[in-house]
């Protein structure tokens, strides 16, 4: 199947997807775990509450309460929504920049970042990182994040790709500098250039390359800057996410379309099917005359990327799930709240 699975098309493969996660699903408790979040230690208390967990209770429901800025408990409708929303800013947060864990190429995507071990457990929050994105994809929640391939071939068993290829986008300076001395036409001793890394391949001294091994070296050194500086951290990061998606699930998949899992598929928004799986609650109906107006103006007058906007807004994510909305996860509602007679929530937030 592995092998083959080109021949089946990624609707199907998807579909199959879900059903190993829903069988897996229904041999699992169904207790729910509750656990406290501060909303200013949103990443520490996750942390702390979730590595706890067993493989079991993580994949279980978990309840979320959040302590506001004053200390108090914060009040939150509970259909999920809460748990997502305690997903999605954890995510925002650990693999944001400024945190050191991630960096981000020009283009947004991500990948483990070679100094993450100023943290003293980056390790350790790295396998956390992995729980909470395979947490995410477990649940069905699309979430906006855009991984490197070489933490998608990680998480795929470790498929091989080209180092010098996947350095154009990590590392686009030494990228061109690789590319000159790849091109080259002259004697590189020329160069006057040590061909030397603070650490070398073979635990040997510094030495300078030669024409000879000049095309050996380049994929070396691209081999360590993509694969080997940042091992640790990929290990631990797969090791999280296989705690809980069976690695066997994704080997139906390419690293592409694994990343369409994670954060959607990029496509537009089809408004039919939006509307046909939207949950109404507080008197909202289909037939009301202000839910007629939202899409009304959703349709007619938002461009594509307003649409996109609109999505992210009620979704937090700007790209419909792979397999449409009837799949989305907690579902799209609009919900009717007598504080006053225009105040709409979005997903119960």
């Amino acid at each position: 199947m592995r092998r083959m699975s080109h021949l089946i098309s990624l609707k199907e493969r998807m579909l199959l997807f879900r059903k190993f996660v829903s069988a897996d699903k229904a041999n699992i408790e169904t207790t729910a775990t509750l656990i406290t979040i501060a909303r200013n230690r949103l990443v520490e208390d996750g942390y702390r509450q979730l590595s706890m967990l067993s493989t079991r209770a993580l994949k279980s429901t978990i309840r979320v309460k959040f302590i506001n800025q004053q200390g108090l408990d914060e009040a939150g409708i509970d259909q999920d929504g809460v748990f997502k929303e305690f997903l999605e800013l954890t995510i925002k947060q650990v693999f944001d920049p400024a945190l050191n864990l991630f960096l981000s190429t020009a283009a947004g995507v991500l990948y483990p970042s070679p100094t993450s071990s100023v943290h003293e457990d980056h390790l350790a929050l790295f396998q956390f990182v992995g729980r909470m994105l395979a947490k995410a994809v477990y649940e069905g929640i699309v979430v906006d994040v855009q991984l490197a391939p070489v933490l998608l071939a990680a998480m795929l068993g470790g498929r091989r790709l080209c180092a010098f290829d996947e350095l154009s986008q990590l590392d686009p300076e030494l990228y061109r500098n690789l590319t000159f001395v790849k091109k080259y036409d002259g004697d590189v001793s020329d160069l006057s250039l040590t061909f030397s890394i603070d650490e070398d391949f073979h635990g040997q001294d510094h030495h300078r390359g030669s024409c000879s091994r000049r095309i050996d070296y380049v994929h070396r050194m691209a081999h360590h800057r993509v694969f080997s500086q940042t091992k640790q951290q990929c290990r631990a990061f797969v090791a999280g996410a296989q705690s809980v998606l069976n690695p066997a699930w994704l080997f139906l998949f390419s690293p592409h379309e694994l990343q369409f899992i994670i954060s959607g598929y990029t496509s537009d928004i089809d408004l039919a099917d939006l509307k046909k799986h939207v949950q109404y609650y507080g008197g909202f109906h289909g037939s009301h005359r202000l839910i007629k107006w939202l899409w009304e103006i959703v349709e007619k007058d938002f461009t594509p990327e307003e649409r996109r906007l609109f999505l992210k807004f009620v979704t937090s994510c700007s790209r419909p799930p792979l397999l449409g909305f009837s799949y989305l996860e907690p579902p799209f509602s609009i919900r009717c709240v007598e504080v006053s007679d225009d105040q709409v929530w979005f997903n119960g937030y």
